[in-house]
């Protein structure tokens, strides 16, 4: 048995000035935003010796944790007319961020209450270990927009942005004096795109093209050892490009088509070291090598659908409408093993709704069913020593909903 409590507490505010429309060319944004929290989490775990017939050890594996997170951080943005129809927007935003973290594992006697004094370890169980570290780090991320209005309906952009998300503690600590943090996680994307309106109205479409390179990819591998658990670490440099895809037409006053679809090519570009390794990986000199593979989760196509029909009179001054929806995945890994038991071939699953809305909107009453052809997806799945951990996505399900505002 195994238990996991949170307790969490934030605080958030942010200050923000926007300027009117300056000289007829230029406006801005400038602004700070600061946030507080604090985390704690309590793990604990029974260990009943006694049942399993290995022995007169009954524990209770604890280990509680607190993080407290402290961000400052500054940014700002100006939008320039250069020419008629010509934009250029830059900004950025600077961030200062501290972090404090302590962690406790220990044992005590299996099922009683007295979950805050430690025994000392039985049997093959490693010491008590206590960690706390701190860390600070402070970031400049910036970003530029160039837009160009082909006409009143139709414009194209391109854009240059970095982005970042901090380090941090891994909360899966084995031995004391064992390295628990891991460091930024930093990326650079381009984007090319078009985004317009066609045929007075009825179509709308968006089409984008992008390249990301990632930098320390922080990544949750499996910790080696009879317990699952997992540990976060800087793991691989990335390459992830590819295409989307979106588009809505409405050939009436009833009807609205809808579809959007992605194409993307995103794999490691160094990851040697991962203990998690298929054959297919290890290279010459002994080391795992996952260099050239896909990342998990990352199918190459995948993509949305729906078609609806809507009626505002339908039944009186009654709305009635009906929508079938479709979405599909290509094949995909969900851990980096590369495992049969973490490899989804690929999906399409299949919904539909029909509703009923009142003449002031204030009610809704709605026949919604999805996965209607009950279609076996696997959401995430890991290897665990001879067995898999897994799970699979919801079976068909049918329900009725009502809604009202006020």
């Amino acid at each position: 048995r195994a238990v996991r409590a949170d307790d969490y507490t934030n605080f958030t505010e942010e200050l923000r000035f926007t300027s009117d429309y300056l000289f007829d060319s230029l406006d801005f944004i400038v602004g700070v935003y600061y946030e507080n929290s604090d985390l704690a989490r309590f793990q604990s775990s029974d260990i009943n010796f006694v049942a399993a017939g290995l022995g007169p050890i009954l524990l209770q594996r604890n280990e509680p944790w607190q993080q407290q997170t402290e961000t400052i951080a500054a940014f700002g943005q100006v939008r320039y007319d250069v020419i008629d129809r010509l934009r250029l927007i830059v900004g950025g935003r600077f961030a200062h961020e501290t972090k404090d973290f302590n962690f406790d594992r220990y044992y005590h006697e299996y099922g009683t209450d007295d979950s805050l004094s430690p025994t000392a370890p039985l049997g093959p169980f490693d010491p008590a270990v206590s960690a706390s570290a701190s860390r600070s780090e402070d970031k400049f991320t910036p970003a530029a927009t160039l837009q160009y209005e082909l006409n009143d309906d139709v414009n194209v952009y391109a854009s240059y942005a970095q982005g970042h998300k901090t380090g941090g503690f891994s909360d899966r600590i084995d031995a004391a004096g064992v390295d628990f943090d891991f460091d930024a996680e930093d990326n650079t994307s381009y984007e090319l795109g078009m985004k317009g309106i066609f045929f007075d109205g009825s179509l709308t479409a968006n089409l984008t093209l992008y390249y990301m390179d990632v930098e320390g990819l922080q990544l949750a591998t499996q910790v080696p050892g009879t317990i699952p658990a997992f540990s976060v670490n800087n793991a691989a440099e990335v390459t992830s490009k590819g295409v989307e895809f979106d588009a809505q037409f409405r050939p009436n006053d009833l009807w609205t088509i809808g579809i959007d679809y992605a194409y993307s090519d995103a794999t490691y570009d160094e990851f040697v070291g991962t203990p998690d390794c298929p054959a297919s990986a290890v290279n010459s000199s002994g080391e795992c090598d996952l260099s050239g593979f896909p990342l998990i989760f990352a199918p190459k196509h995948s993509g949305n659908g729906f078609i609806e029909v809507f009626d505002d009179t339908a039944f009186g001054q009654w709305g009635a409408g009906a929508r079938f929806n479709a979405s599909f995945s290509d094949e995909y890994f969900t851990d980096i093993a590369y495992a049969d038991s973490s490899f989804e071939d690929g999906y399409g699953i299949f919904g539909a709704s029909i509703r009923l809305v009142s003449p002031d909107e204030n009610y809704t009453i709605s026949l919604v069913g999805k996965n209607l052809t009950e279609e076996v997806v696997l959401q995430w799945g890991i290897p665990s020593g001879p067995n898999s951990l897994a799970s699979l996505r919801a079976p068909r399900e049918i329900a009725v909903r009502f809604s009202a505002q006020f």
